[in-house]
């Protein structure tokens, strides 16, 4: 006798505007996330899909290629109304990702890149920075005055993820705003958060937002001190007060940071951290040890 097994599957409805206020992404960003809670096996809306920067899309992304991986799953994801808006969709790899550097035939459109840092060989690292390499080659229009504050930037959040986080993924999206002359960038992992890796540390935190000030304060989650600790705190300096004139959040567990207005918010849930830096194009050359500290 054949067997059938019922599956219900909850609709997931996504909706991102082209607003460009960061403020009012992050709102729009916690809704879509609940929306996902605890939604295995979902059928994902991606109708109203209008924006597409990297901080509304990149934590999606990782989602939804959660879900679309589910052995029960249909697959389906139902693409944007806006055929332009799931054109790209496709050409930066929504939602998988890729795992090597593509073409700059699709620049400005630069992927959404995705590794496997569960074992973390030095082969591994060689992908991570080699692609890092060419998409800083295709943003050199807009950063080129600012080239030492973007490698400091991915040195240090990246450096942090295989030392704190005990992530399997690493994501990366980095968007070329031409003609704003701006770049936005996003990192995400998957894994054990701020609070967390300060426990772990055997340093305890009140909750999530209080582990984000600590790390914006300079206070490491090593065991050893080893002047690593003001890591954070510099890079949100070279993005915030050189001549980038950007802006950072950095969302973890149930807390978030958003340096513009400069305040701490609550947040559904992250299992991870999402960090995000939107800068403009540097009129003077960043000198990146004025704020490395």
């Amino acid at each position: 006798m054949r067997r059938y097994f019922k599956i219900n599957f909850k609709i997931v409805v996504v909706k991102i505007s082209n607003s460009d206020d960061t403020e009012q992404r992050i709102k729009e960003l916690s809704r879509n996330l609940q929306a996902f809670e605890n939604n295995k096996d979902s059928i994902i809306y991606l109708t109203s899909v209008q924006g597409t920067t990297p901080l509304s899309l990149l934590p999606l992304a990782v989602l939804t290629a959660k879900i679309t991986k589910s052995p029960h799953h249909l697959q389906n994801i139902i693409p944007p109304d806006d055929q332009n808006v799931n054109n790209y969709l496709n050409v930066i790899s929504f939602p998988n990702g890729i795992t090597e550097y593509r073409s700059a035939k699709y620049a400005p459109h630069l992927s959404i890149l995705h590794f496997d840092i569960e074992k973390l060989t030095p082969d591994v690292k060689s992908m991570v920075e080699t692609a890092l390499n060419k998409y800083q080659e295709l943003l050199s229009p807009v950063i080129k005055k600012g080239e030492d504050g973007i490698v400091y930037f991915f040195n240090e959040i990246i450096t942090n993820i295989y030392e704190h986080s005990g992530s399997k993924n690493l994501w990366i999206f980095v968007q070329l705003l031409k003609k704003k002359e701006e770049v936005e960038i996003c990192v995400i992992d998957e894994g054990m958060g701020f609070k967390e890796a300060y426990k772990k540390a055997g340093i305890d935190m009140n909750n999530d937002i209080d582990a984000i000030r600590s790390a914006l304060e300079g206070k490491s989650s090593k065991k050893e001190e080893d002047g690593r600790g003001w890591g954070i705190r510099s890079t949100k300096r070279i993005i915030t007060e050189s001549d980038f004139n950007g802006e950072f959040v950095i969302i973890t567990g149930k807390g978030g940071y958003y340096f513009n207005k400069n305040y701490f918010f609550d947040f559904p849930i992250w299992q991870g951290t999402i960090v995000m830096a939107r800068i403009k194009k540097p009129k003077e050359k960043v000198e990146i040890y004025r704020y490395v500290e």
